[in-house]
Formats: C-alpha cells, structure tokens, sequence
C-alpha cells in the first residue's frame, strides 16, 4: 500500500510541474507577441 500511495503522489507532481511549466510557456509567448506587436 505505501508503494502505491508514493506511486501516485508522484503521477501528481509530475502533472503538476507539467502544469507549471505550460502555463510558463504559455506567458513566454504572449510576451514575445506582444513584444513583436510593438514593433
């Protein structure tokens, strides 16, 4: 039971920095949008 427990909060985490992560992406490319927009 504690090998399963372990096994999906480490599913979780992994989703969630996945998360994280495409969200970042997500703001780096609005940012270079809106910075070619300037121009």
């Amino acid at each position: 039971m504690k090998y399963i427990g372990v096994f999906i909060m480490g599913i979780s985490v992994g989703i969630n920095l996945t998360n994280i992560l495409g969200v970042e992406v997500l703001n780096v490319n609005i940012g270079i949008i809106l910075f070619l927009l300037d121009f």
